[in-house]
């Protein structure tokens, strides 16, 4: 299934609501349309997702970023796991590394929640308490 992602095409949804009714316009009336859209988040909102991820580690070694675009107020971008040099128990070993680079537009979201939600991600990520079992 992995490998069907990424060298297959992407799976298609149709475009509904206001958004359908935007691209039914004439080109120059549509593209001023989403420009005005994307300047109010929350009308930006109903294009399309808040959250874009995007795997640089698919197709190349390394990271990278990504600038998110109306309506993506965030972008993971997930680079290849890799193993890197780091501390652990005072000795520095090898271990596997996840480069994750966020991209925050900061029309929609200021500096410091970007900031805690980082800090609060990269604990969950880190610690893995996100696969627990969930307390019944």
């Amino acid at each position: 299934m992995l490998h069907a992602a990424k060298v297959g095409p992407g799976a298609s949804r149709p475009p509904a609501g206001l958004t359908a009714r935007a691209l039914r316009l004439p080109g120059p009336l549509r593209r001023t349309a989403f420009r005005m859209a994307a300047r109010r988040p929350r009308a930006a909102a109903t294009f399309g997702p808040a959250v874009g991820v995007t795997s640089l580690g698919m197709y190349s070694s390394g990271w990278g970023w990504a600038v998110p675009l109306a309506p993506l107020t965030l972008i993971v971008t997930v680079g290849e796991v890799m193993e890197r040099p780091v501390v652990h128990e005072g000795r520095i070993v090898a271990r596997p590394m996840l480069p994750l680079t966020l991209s925050f537009d900061h029309a929609v979201i200021d500096g410091a929640p970007a900031a805690r939600f980082t800090a609060a991600l990269r604990t969950l990520v880190e610690s893995a308490d996100a696969l627990d079992d969930p307390v019944m």
